[in-house]
């Protein structure tokens, strides 16, 4: 009876640690692969951050490029050359093309004319504080969220006003279809924010989040069960032009959240993706290791128990003989 002992305390000792690997070996894999897969999502982001940059720098030069156009015209027949960016606008997808100055006077390609909103009119004073080429976005009054591209110029007089700015804006949705956002087969969400949240671009092309939001770190603050280290960890990374990574849950799903600056005024590019999406192929290994070693576990203990039961079976042969 004590070898019977000693073997059921083995096989205990043994399931224990089996079970215990197992534990451990999950919760090293799971953190393996968060750390992996967070240095993979911005690799991929940092591509899409190219493409944005490379877009805004193209806007910028073309808009450089047609205010020396417009000031080479005598100010009479200045008006009579919109129809030039008119025909642009069919291949550049644009919403509207602007020259403006900081008192707010505004010409668009359209015609229109006059003083401009309070919302586009702050993109125009940015401009003239930044006095440098900037992208910034504002919402228009019918609801949809303009990105602009806006460059100070040489002063263009044209009717009597002078003009010292050029912008093209675009919709947010246009922009969305011209530069991407398309990765992981469009389950992913991508957003550019300013350094305290406020999204200026937003590209989701699929997701469970809401299609409209102001600022991303109140929207996750309220909205999903975020880790609190890591969200207020990115609040302070923004600012100083950081990168990293926030993990959160959202409608019973868990979600890589990756961040990374943009490169100029202080803009920062983040990436949004659904975990089972990235983490499927390697859930699959998990998955098979962590079964062979349960049906090890399960081999070992049936092993031990068929050991027993032998040795209660000559134990018990004895008995009868001794009998």
């Amino acid at each position: 009876m004590g070898k019977n002992c000693k073997t059921l305390s083995l096989m205990l000792a043994i399931v224990t640690v089996l079970l215990s690997g197992i534990f451990l070996y999950r919760y090293y894999i799971q953190q393996a692969l968060y750390k992996e897969n967070s240095a993979h999502l911005l690799a991929t982001y940092t591509q899409v951050n190219r493409t944005f940059t490379l877009f805004a720098q193209r806007n910028w030069n073309v808009l450089a490029d047609w205010g020396g156009y417009l000031r080479k015209r005598a100010a009479p027949e200045t008006a009579t050359q919109w129809r030039d960016f008119e025909e642009e606008k069919k291949t550049w997808n644009y919403s509207d093309f602007y020259m403006a100055n900081e008192n707010g006077d505004y010409w668009t390609v359209d015609g229109r004319e006059g003083l401009g909103s309070e919302n586009i009119q702050d993109v125009f004073t940015a401009l003239q504080v930044a006095g440098e080429p900037i992208v910034s976005s504002y919402t228009a009054t019918s609801g949809v969220r303009k990105v602009v591209f806006a460059v100070p110029v040489e002063p263009i007089t044209m009717s009597g006003v002078t003009y010292t700015s050029l912008a093209v804006s675009y919709d947010n949705d246009t922009i969305e279809e011209m530069i991407g956002g398309r990765a992981y087969g469009g389950r992913s969400d991508c957003y550019i924010i300013h350094p305290n949240g406020d999204i200026m671009l937003s590209e989701e092309p699929k997701s469970e989040i809401t299609a409209w939001m102001e600022n991303l770190f109140d929207y996750l603050e309220t909205n999903t069960e975020v880790n609190e280290t890591c969200l207020r960890e990115m609040q302070e990374q923004t600012l100083q032009g950081g990168s990293g990574s926030v993990p959160y849950r959202f409608k019973g799903r868990n979600y890589y959240l990756v961040y990374q600056p943009v490169g100029f005024q202080d803009l920062t590019i983040v990436g949004i993706v659904e975990r089972n999406v990235v983490d499927a192929g390697m859930r699959k290994v998990q998955c098979v290791t962590i079964f062979l070693l349960a049906f090890l576990a399960l081999a070992v203990v049936a092993a031990l128990v068929r050991s027993i039961k032998m040795d209660l079976r000559f134990v018990l042969a004895e008995q009868e003989e001794a009998f």
